[in-house]
């Protein structure tokens, strides 16, 4: 079976030295468990090729979050609940493949569009801006993904008004072939604190990737955290069409 760059990973989707053939049109939800509360978001991710190696893209979400008390958010301790349902902020961002051979490798840039509501702790409620570099290799048995990353981050409008940070972020995975419909996934990813308090973040996921039709694509997966920032536990479920 031929991996491509319709073969995806879950968590790290932008961040892949891969290219889509020609679009993707993903909608998925998320759950993350917290010590102090949950999120649940719904996103959908259009995904478009361009010439030969340009792929550009949005991620547009609707998030319900819940938070005790005390609990740390955008990298302040609440002084109260957040129980609050509204618009997550928006993705953009593009790539371009600078190399196809002996490994693929891509350069991108992603902006994020502050739509959620810092007043309910839904977003930071300022702009984020990162770049990265993705790469890919297939062999016989599997494919590996990887990526590196900066990120920029304005102080936090949030409750509590935490000071941004400039961040690292990392991320590996692996697509492995069952059978001509069934790919397991992978992955493991790490994040520096954005904001203030906040502490790293270091999670990974394991899933499977079903293709009942030769455009559909129906995937799922289970993650945990490795640290005390990251969800305790995860999991996501997703339908797309690609062609």
């Amino acid at each position: 079976m031929e991996v491509s760059g319709d073969h995806r990973l879950l968590g790290a989707f932008v961040e892949d030295g891969a290219i889509v053939k020609k679009g993707w049109l993903e909608a998925a939800a998320r759950y993350s468990r917290f010590a102090g509360g949950r999120d649940v978001t719904g996103t959908i991710t259009a995904a478009f090729r361009f010439g030969r190696d340009v792929e550009a893209g949005l991620v547009l979400g609707v998030l319900d979050r819940t938070r005790d008390a005390g609990s740390n958010l955008f990298g302040a301790p609440l002084t109260t609940p957040v129980d609050g349902t509204g618009f997550a902020d928006a993705q953009i961002y593009a790539k371009y493949r600078v190399l196809r051979s002996p490994f693929e490798m891509a350069i991108g840039a992603t902006t994020t569009i502050p739509m959620a509501d810092e007043g309910r702790a839904l977003g930071p409620g300022t702009a984020q801006s990162s770049a990265f570099v993705g790469l890919r290799k297939s062999f016989s048995a599997a494919t590996l993904v990887w990526s590196l990353g900066v990120a920029g981050h304005d102080d936090s409008r949030a409750p509590g008004g935490a000071e941004g940070h400039e961040t690292g972020q990392f991320g590996a995975g692996l697509l492995v072939p069952l059978s001509y419909e069934w790919i397991f996934l992978g992955e493991i990813s790490y994040r520096d604190g954005a904001y203030g308090r906040d502490g790293n973040d270091l999670r990974a996921l394991a899933g499977l990737d079903w293709r009942p039709a030769d455009n559909v694509v129906l995937r799922g997966g289970l993650g945990a955290g490795l640290s005390d920032a990251a969800p305790d536990l995860s999991a996501t479920l997703s339908a797309a069409f690609h062609f």
